[in-house]
């Protein structure tokens, strides 16, 4: 049976509607009653690169909790947590957080009315001192000495094998579960340079809907788009043909990988954008999925769905063009090597071990593969991508040479770290087999304690609220 490729789009929505579907629409809780669905959404952060870059970064998470701040408004999102992992000097910044708090206090209504309460009643400063209130808005670093000392007490680390949380994005997004209270999550990217509101509401609706309906079984959300990227440290806004490592690389794979092993990369092939950051699911399914430390996130996400659930669980969503900013070489080979190693790590834990011969035969496949996609992108940059620039009003560079260099040297890469075995994959499991459902709740209790507690903190540095002098 041929499986059901569901898509949608950002130029579908009908705000007003989708709103009041919303605002209708209820779940059953734990004790069989009825109440409004609930949606978080969480942004995770890492601003500590060059100086250009990271007052761009600034400027650009500002602008998204902008955007949600309407959102806010009229009851659409119901959380909002911001999770980052800044550091100076090999140490937790928490300088990024505080600007956070001042834009979201600047921004939005009921944040503003929640902090303004705070200030103005010694009681209500008190409660949010010790973690007892809640915060529309919640401002977590990833390295938070206190989270990480909850984590330890309630023996996580311990049963991870872990010593503390590790770096990445994966392992931010796995703290982050157990911190969310909405029905559903949305995650999006703190980069994203044109952020519209429309782009929540057209990953949170299919799901939404699927509460509402027989009919539709959406349990996941995933973003294409047109890609741009603003050149990484780059003295004016220019821009180049995005998504390098998901066209040159991932894509290419990923088609051969579903020809050749289809028991293992059977449906991969009908995804747009594996990698996107940007998609929704349910709290329910998040803690049943297990998170790689790294980028692998993304495609873990996407695989560990279709495996159990199948692709017709997923609706793919258009956000249509989407800008963004770029990150260094460095980094982009760093997530080719990582995407390599996973992919094949996949076939080794479905019992496909790939000798040395096998590998060679792979990479030259991705070469002869790659090339035929770097024509075809060619076409779609002078047909729908160099157009662009005078909407954007910023120059896009491309270079079908540098593609092609590009795509060489992404196969060196694979090759390199696979043969040589020089990344290791390591994983996060899932929360529910971490702790039983009753040690879940109460460590979910105490991190969120900790979040609001923390929040207060950056309320406190803003010169928000005073402190609340105590005997």
């Amino acid at each position: 049976m041929k499986s059901k490729f569901l898509v949608s789009s950002i130029k579908r929505v009908n705000l007003e509607r989708s709103v009041d579907l919303k605002l209708n629409s209820m779940v059953t809780d734990d004790i069989g009653l009825s109440r409004p669905v609930l949606i978080s959404l969480v942004i995770p952060t890492k601003i500590d690169a060059g100086e250009k870059t990271r007052r761009r970064e600034l400027r650009t998470l500002s602008r998204i909790l902008e955007e949600c701040s309407k959102l806010a408004d009229i009851g659409y999102v119901d959380e909002i947590i911001v999770i980052d992992a800044s550091m100076r000097d090999g140490k937790p910044d928490y300088s990024v957080l505080t600007k956070v708090i001042r834009t979201a206090y600047l921004h939005l209504r009921l944040f503003r009315r929640e902090v303004e309460l705070v200030a103005s009643s010694k009681a209500e400063n008190l409660h949010a001192s010790k973690g007892f209130f809640n915060f529309f808005v919640k401002v977590v670093h990833q390295f938070d000495p206190l989270i990480s000392k909850a984590l330890e007490t309630k023996n996580v680390f311990k049963r991870v094998g872990l010593e503390r949380i590790p770096f990445g994005k994966g392992a931010a997004l796995w703290l982050s579960v157990p911190l969310c209270s909405g029905d559903i999550v949305c995650f999006i990217d703190s980069d994203i340079m044109n952020f519209r509101k429309e782009m929540i509401v057209s990953l949170c609706d299919p799901l939404i809907k699927s509460i509402n309906s027989v009919s539709t079984s959406t349990i996941f959300t995933k973003a294409y788009y047109k890609r741009l990227t603003l050149r990484y440290e780059s003295e004016s806004r220019e821009f180049v043909f995005g998504g390098r490592v998901t066209r040159l690389f991932i894509k290419p794979m990923l088609k051969i990988l579903s020809k050749k092993y289809s028991n293992v990369f059977g449906e991969f092939d009908k995804i747009n954008y594996p990698l996107s950051g940007e998609n929704a699911t349910f709290k329910n399914i998040l803690d049943k999925l297990s998170f790689p430390y790294d980028y692998n996130v993304e495609l873990s996400s996407l695989y560990q769905i279709i495996k159990s659930h199948g692709i017709d669980s997923i609706t793919q969503v258009d956000l249509d063009l989407f800008y963004h900013i770029g990150q260094s070489a460095k980094g982009l080979h760093n997530m080719v090597a990582q995407l390599s190693a996973f992919l094949t790590k996949l076939l080794e834990e479905n019992g496909i071990s790939l000798s040395e011969e096998d590998l060679n035969s792979l990479a030259n496949e991705y070469l002869n593969e790659s090339k035929k996609w770097v024509e075809r992108y060619k076409v779609i940059f002078h047909r729908e991508i160099e157009p662009l620039r005078r909407a954007i009003k910023a120059p896009i560079h491309y270079s079908e040479t540098t593609e092609r260099e590009r795509v060489e040297l992404f196969s060196s890469i694979f090759l390199e770290t696979v043969k040589n075995k020089k990344y290791e994959i390591k994983v996060l499991p899932p929360w529910r087999n971490v702790l039983n459902s009753t040690e879940y709740t109460l460590l979910t209790s105490l991190l969120k304690y900790r979040a609001n507690q923390f929040t207060y903190t950056r309320l406190l540095k803003a010169g928000l609220v005073p402190k609340i002098k105590t005997k």
